[in-house]
């Protein structure tokens, strides 16, 4: 044009008519809902089919592009082998109005068919899309003041409607409202922390400083916006999450005992003893059930690949390890000392987990016998500096 404005027409994609004549056609739409909400899926059909009078003979409706659309959403459906062309319309990008949309529908013709419209005289109505948020997990558990909580709130387009898309809402601010556990509501919380979703719709609650080493409850709330409506809605009871004190366990009573529940290693046959570990406390679980012990490193006071275990097959080389820790979870050590020493002595170091995230660490020592039972000698700890588990092997990573 002469401000130098360009304009491009490609008529889908398909061939201009350049001579000829066409049949007519006509479009008529279906029944179709009078309003929807942003995020739901609006089903429209139309029925292509030839003006009355216009011959058939070597026409074929199947497989015509019909364009849909709702004030900026489209949508192209195809003919089937009736003319009849069907689609679900996702409202997306139209923004809500009480004003109302056309809807459109249209073919744009081809070489044989010449284009129609449907008439659509009933203006639809886009209504705010509703929301829903999800928290998870349902429990959280924390073991200080100053704490990175785990806890994840993703906001979508409401689940419960069989036509909504389910979308995350991304860049849309959700608040994190703490209360104490007893409370009903979000109502007067303790603190509130607001975050904005990233693309998938998910906020992570993360760094807060809470008042004190107890229970809460986690609410989140989402205050709509001129699209969406606000979360929880009036009809809604939103479902918190909990956050739990929990205590780590205590490792100050762990007890190391050796093979069938032995305070000492005897005897000395230079054989592999099998080591386990107990007595661990936990104030938020007294059975005990939930901890888990894990074998770190072993250590000793004597060398290691020296007589007398470097010279017992197969541990005969300079690194013979005098102990083992398969997968972290079990450990055993050689049944074995220096018959001219005062006695081995092994040192344990181990971490105890209760599945929370609460854990604690240390070591115990468990010694041979320097000669024999009946010797009344008692075994000395010269210094536990030596690897038990070889030259170059470092400590057991338990995860």
């Amino acid at each position: 044009s002469g401000v130098g404005l360009v304009t491009m027409s490609n008529n889908m994609g398909l061939n201009y008519i350049v001579s000829g004549p066409r049949k007519l056609t006509q479009l008529t739409a279906g029944a179709y809902p009078q309003s929807g909400r942003i995020g739901e899926s609006i089903p429209l059909s139309a029925q292509l089919s030839l003006q009355p009078g216009q011959d058939p003979t070597g026409i074929n409706l199947a497989g015509l592009p019909i364009m849909f659309s709702i004030g900026q959403d489209f949508r192209l459906g195809w003919t089937d082998s009736t003319g009849q062309a069907s689609v679900l319309m996702p409202l997306v990008n139209t923004p809500p109005s009480d004003q109302g949309y056309e809807v459109s529908i249209s073919y744009a013709g081809s070489s044989l068919l010449a284009p129609s419209t449907a008439v659509t005289n009933d203006p639809f109505i886009v209504q705010k899309g509703l929301t829903e948020i999800v928290l998870s997990p349902a429990e959280v558990y924390y073991d200080s003041l100053n704490t990175d909580v785990p806890l994840v709130a993703t906001l979508r387009d409401d689940p419960d409607d069989p036509n909504s898309v389910g979308r995350p809402l991304a860049e849309l601010t959700v608040i994190f409202r703490i209360t104490d556990a007893t409370a009903t509501s979000p109502a007067n919380p303790l603190l509130s922390k607001p975050v904005i979703t990233d693309q998938l719709g998910q906020a992570r609650l993360g760094g807060i400083t809470l008042p004190a080493l107890m229970n809460y409850k986690v609410w989140v709330e989402f205050g709509g916006t001129k699209t969406y409506e606000a979360w929880p809605r009036p009809s809604t009871t939103p479902v918190p999450s909990l956050l739990k004190f929990n205590a780590p366990p205590s490792c100050s009573d762990v007890v190391l005992k050796a093979g069938n529940n032995q305070d000492e290693i005897w005897p000395t046959n230079n054989k592999f003893l099998g080591l386990s570990l107990s007595g661990a406390k936990d104030a938020d679980d007294p059975t005990g059930t939930s901890l888990r012990y894990y074998f770190l490193k072993i250590f000793q006071d004597e060398m290691v690949g020296t007589e007398p275990d470097a010279t017992i097959t197969p541990y005969n080389s300079a690194s013979s390890p005098s102990a083992t820790l398969p997968a972290c979870g079990s450990a055993e050590v050689r049944a074995e000392r220096d018959g001219n020493g005062n006695g081995r002595v092994y040192e344990v170091f181990f971490l105890v987990e209760d599945g929370q995230g609460g854990s604690c660490t240390g070591s115990r020592l468990i010694a041979t016998i320097p000669h024999d039972q009946g010797g009344g000698a008692a075994t000395i700890n010269d210094g536990t500096i030596y690897n038990s588990l070889g030259d170059g092997v470092e400590q057991c990573s338990p995860h």
